[in-house]
Parts: structure tokens; sequence; C-alpha cells
């Protein structure tokens, strides 16, 4: 069994930034009522809170982390996710998109690279091509 910290777990958000002001401005654009206007910008900025908080809960700031073979626990203050690593994880860029298997239900969370430590990362990596 493995135990290690997650720290400063933050990656840039810019590609969901740019697409969410893009397709402002497109609506915005071709739009020709100001009420249309007001109900689209309204709507976006419903859905882009939504999405925003939904992107928080997947990529917590800080936690610990237990890992066993293919078993995996996250634990924050708000946050507790147990079960075992699904082969749907995978490794993209500076991202990691754990599948976590629990008895009821599949929960995902995001670490990035740099919050890990290296060897860490290398046991977190052999636990993920165990699982697949």
């Amino acid at each position: 069994m493995y135990r290690f910290t997650v720290n400063n777990n933050v990656s840039g958000h810019k590609p969901i930034v740019v697409a969410a002001v893009t397709f402002v401005l497109l609506c915005l654009l071709f739009l020709h009522t100001l009420t249309a206007q007001l109900i689209a910008l309204i709507s976006i900025s419903f859905s882009a809170y939504f999405i925003i908080q939904k992107v928080q809960s997947l990529q917590p700031l800080d936690g610990i982390v237990l890992l066993e073979q293919q078993a995996i626990n996250f634990t924050n203050a708000t946050t507790k996710i147990n079960g075992n690593i699904s082969p749907k994880t995978c490794i993209i860029g500076d991202n990691i998109y754990l599948c976590v298997q629990g008895v009821s239900r599949r929960q995902w969370l995001v670490l990035t690279v740099n919050s890990i430590d290296e060897q860490s990362l290398a046991r977190l990596r052999r636990a993920i091509l165990n699982a697949c």
C-alpha cells in the first residue's frame, strides 16, 4: 500500500474558456433581437456556472491518495472516493483521468502530473497499467 499527497492540482482550462467565449460571440453575432441575445447570454452563463462546478468537483485542489494493487482511496476535506481503478482510466498529456469503480457507482477523478511527485506518479502509472 502506497500513500501520497496531491498538492496544487490545477490545470489550465483554456480550451473550455475559449470554446465558451467563441460560442457566446457567435450567439450574439447571429441573434438579431435584444431579447434573444439576453436569453442566450443568461442560459450560457447558467450552463458555464454548472460546468465550472462539475470540473471543480472532478479535480479537487489537494488530497491524500492511498493506492493498493488496483484499489484507490482519495480523501480530502470535501471528497471521499473509494474503489478499484477501471480500465477506462487514461493518461492524456499532463492529466490523469482516473475512473474509479465503487460498489454502487463510478466516479471520475482528474489529477495533474505536476501535483504528484515522480515516485508516486510512477506507482500510479503502474497501477493504471495493471488495471487495463
